[in-house]
């Protein structure tokens, strides 16, 4: 029976943290799109200064406005995606029930993760929404040293284009919506731009070529950030790293509260084999047997967060025989123990052509006992 029900428990779970992240509709599509208009918006206003006065005071007014509006719509799909979650909870506690027979006679749950801050346990620092503003405010600084070359080449009645050509930063979404609001960033003429200021307009067409929907969803953001520093940078401005660290935290706290969850497993992203990082620290996490409940399952109090940046990987949950919901039936484990010998005996055992050096395995097995130890310092 546990396993009827887990599977309509977790039916909801999957749907929603599929949906919020890879659907048309969903949560992340929905911010990547304002991030974009926003964006669109903060170009049209400097394109249409006259001189170089009125377009600085213009870009410094679009850039606060680009900020405090970037900020808000993080905010706002992160709170979407906690509700998101807290009502897939809730749907797959009942739909667990009715699967048993037994609707009218399990514990009354009402979810609550609104207070939940994805921050608080997972290895990386500081909040999104101040992330999401210091980091234009370093484009916006990036961009200014750009056009001090530029100035030496354009005419003060070019100058506002010119900033605007720097700021879309080659993206043609954004040229298009520009061109469909009747400001043509593709009639600036940079044939007469010398040395740097040449190199800078180089640059930004070339910056805008990749699709950041693209790159969030297929390549590893540690490789990309190796590999391409600048485009890098864009993909972390736009603050969509976010969404699946919180669908992920609340619905692993909203596991530990449930009256039906026994158990929590860690389920590998469906794109996880085709990472270039893989074997890693989530195949570990997959895999160990940590403590004795099998591979890859934890206390629902002490399951890992998310061990590194854009990580989709998510939960699956084990609930308890129908007479043992709302008591406690494991002990929620005090050590742990993760030996490198073993972390190398389980990657070698994950299929890709990655080889598995003494130089990865310490690292692996630095990371996941960091990310597990979390979990145990600060319980859900």
């Amino acid at each position: 029976m546990p396993d009827q029900s887990d599977n309509a428990y977790n039916q909801r779970i999957e749907s929603a943290f599929e949906e919020e992240l890879r659907s048309e509709e969903g949560g992340l599509a929905q911010l990547l799109q304002a991030l974009r208009e926003l964006t669109v918006r903060a170009v049209e206003v400097v394109a249409q200064g006259e001189g170089v006065e009125d377009t600085e005071q213009r870009l410094e007014a679009a850039t606060e406005e680009l900020k405090d509006r970037a900020a808000q719509a993080v905010a706002q799909a992160q709170t979407r995606g906690r509700d998101r979650m807290e009502r897939a909870h809730a749907q797959g506690y009942e739909d667990a029930a009715a699967a048993l027979g037994a609707a009218s006679s399990v514990p009354d749950w009402s979810p609550d993760a609104s207070g939940v801050d994805p921050y608080e346990r997972a290895p990386f620092s500081g909040n999104a929404q101040l992330f999401v503003q210091s980091s234009i405010e370093e484009e916006v600084e990036y961009l200014r040293q750009d056009l001090k070359y530029i100035r030496k080449y354009v005419t003060e009645d070019r100058y506002a284009q010119a900033v605007a050509n720097v700021l879309a930063k080659g993206d043609q979404e954004i040229v298009q919506a520009l061109a469909d609001r009747g400001v043509d960033l593709e009639s600036f003429d940079a044939s007469d731009l010398k040395g740097r200021a040449a190199d800078v307009f180089r640059n930004t067409k070339a910056r805008g070529a990749a699709d950041i929907r693209g790159v969030l969803k297929d390549t590893q953001p540690e490789e990309l950030a190796s590999r391409r520093p600048q485009l890098w940078r864009r993909v972390k401005r736009n603050g969509t790293d976010s969404l699946p660290r919180v669908l992920d935290e609340v619905a692993k706290d909203l596991a530990a509260d449930s009256p039906a969850v026994e158990l929590v497993e860690w389920n590998l992203s469906s794109r996880h084999d085709g990472l270039r990082s893989s074997p890693d620290e989530c195949d570990l996490l997959a895999r160990q047997n940590l403590y004795d409940f099998g591979a890859g399952v934890y206390h629902p109090k002490t399951t890992p967060s998310h061990p590194h940046p854009n990580c989709e990987c998510s939960i699956r949950v084990v609930t308890k025989e129908r007479q043992a919901w709302g008591r406690t039936t494991n002990e929620r484990p005090d050590a742990f123990d993760i030996r490198e010998e073993e972390v190398r005996e389980l990657l070698q055992g994950v299929p890709g052509e990655r080889t598995i050096t003494d130089a990865h395995v310490s690292r692996v097995a630095q990371h996941t006992r960091a990310v597990v130890a979390q979990a145990h310092d600060n319980p859900r």
